[in-house]
């Protein structure tokens, strides 16, 4: 059942296996994704996870919990 596909409205999973979120806090000092994240997330999916939740990502500058948290609030 872990390895069968799963379809939810539109979106269909490989599989069931989801990889949960976890800081990784690797981001820049701006709090943008770089190499590390590409590699990291991109072997979790290649190695057959269904579904990748990303780390905790900022909205606003006062909401990172570290200086290498993900951000998402600048178009940058």
């Amino acid at each position: 059942m872990l390895f069968r596909e799963l379809q939810l409205k539109d979106f269909k999973f490989k599989n069931r296996i989801v990889m949960a979120p976890m800081c990784m806090y690797q981001a820049d000092s701006l709090g943008f994704v770089n190499d590390f994240h590409l590699i990291h997330y991109g072997a979790r999916a290649l190695g057959g996870v269904g579904c990748v939740i990303l780390e905790a990502t900022a909205v606003e500058a006062r909401g990172r919990i570290s200086e290498r948290d993900l951000c998402i609030y600048s178009d940058e």
